[in-house]
């Protein structure tokens, strides 16, 4: 059903509007068990990501450093399940 659906959705976006095929790595999440307790600071972490922002004069949005902490998240994750 879905490859029915995929070039349609296609159609519904601007060609600069997709991410370049070289841009996305793709990898394998560890386990729930193991993306608890990540997650389980996450506005903490926005928090903090704001303070240290606003100290060093590079002040961010909220916006900016929700997307920081998840791109930190996102490879703390992807060093869990690699063994690293």
């Amino acid at each position: 059903m879905l490859e029915l659906y995929a070039p349609l959705v296609g159609l519904m976006f601007k060609p600069r509007e997709f991410y370049d095929p070289v841009e996305i790595m793709l990898g394998v999440m560890p386990a729930f068990e193991r993306q608890t307790p990540v997650f389980t600071n996450f506005e903490q972490r926005v928090a903090l990501m704001m303070t240290e922002s606003a100290q060093s004069k590079n002040v961010l949005t909220i916006q900016q450093a929700h997307q920081l902490v998840w791109q930190d998240i996102s490879e703390e994750l992807l060093q869990v399940s690699s063994g690293r």
